[in-house]
């Protein structure tokens, strides 16, 4: 004869075990968002940083050897200034890509209406100037050599420079920026950065 006796120690743990599993899944699920952050975070600075000490390194790199004078005009420069930022992706055609870089020479003008003031003589653009305007000037036009045109009269040859920095009569100063628009890397909205920029003065 067979007893139809039950034992509730059994049901007890069944039920302790799915309560416990219950709340595994659920501290799982508050815990997801935390363990994403933790995960993303280091990757987006990580990408970013080192974007923007390329972009650095190029401008450093591109005005120190426009201020020794290497002729910026000739191709095979600006390819090898494009090929050192080569993550930067400074399109060879001067439209599209991701990058632009601008040297000028900023001079005192000696005569004409700009007479005494400080004014880009001579500019080099490499890569797509729609991603940004030099900070300096927007000279009207320059020569294939890169000389601007008419500086002494031409307004938008002015320069703008940060507060205390002067040219004198005969002084040069040579200035390179960086401008640079990383497009293509899988990012949330809430971490992108729409661009990255430098300049350097010589």
């Amino acid at each position: 004869m067979r007893d139809n006796v039950g034992f509730p120690g059994r049901r007890k743990r069944r039920s302790n075990v799915r309560r416990r599993r219950g709340t595994a899944v659920l501290e799982f699920a508050i815990s997801l968002p935390l363990l994403f952050l933790t995960s993303i975070v280091p990757f987006v600075i990580g990408v970013y940083l080192d974007r923007f000490l390329t972009v650095k390194q190029t401008a450093r790199s591109s005005g120190h050897m426009y201020s020794r004078g290497v002729d910026f005009s000739k191709t095979g420069v600006q390819n090898k200034i494009r090929d050192a930022g080569a993550n930067l992706q400074i399109s060879r055609t001067n439209s599209g890509g991701q990058g632009v870089v601008y040297v000028s020479t900023v001079v005192q003008a000696s005569s004409g209406v700009n007479m005494g003031r400080s004014v880009v003589s001579h500019r080099i653009r490499m890569g797509d100037s729609s991603i940004a305007g030099s900070t300096i000037a927007m000279p009207a036009s320059t020569d294939n050599r890169g000389n601007v045109v008419n500086y002494e009269n031409d307004g938008q040859a002015v320069a703008t420079l940060p507060a205390g920095l002067n040219v004198g009569a005969g002084q040069r100063l040579y200035v390179a920026e960086v401008f640079h628009e990383p497009r293509g890397i899988p990012m949330p909205e809430l971490f992108r950065i729409n661009r990255l920029n430098s300049r350097v003065f010589f």
